[in-house]
């Protein structure tokens, strides 16, 4: 697996723990999941999004 492809896979889960904790956020829905660990999903997954992103447009 080469490295652009390992920043390529991290930056989709980040996407996904985002788009997780913001859909538990500001829907109702996943009543499971707790509104500490929602956030806790939305700021680690901007970081590691917003992070590999950086890192990939450096590797271009």
């Amino acid at each position: 697996m080469t490295d652009k492809n390992r920043v390529i896979l991290s930056s989709v889960s980040g996407l996904a723990l985002l788009t997780l904790g913001a859909y538990r956020i500001f829907t109702n829905n996943l009543a499971a999941m707790s509104l500490l660990v929602a956030y806790m999903f939305l700021i680690g997954g901007m970081i590691g999004f917003v992070c590999s992103v950086v890192k990939l447009s450096r590797m271009a």
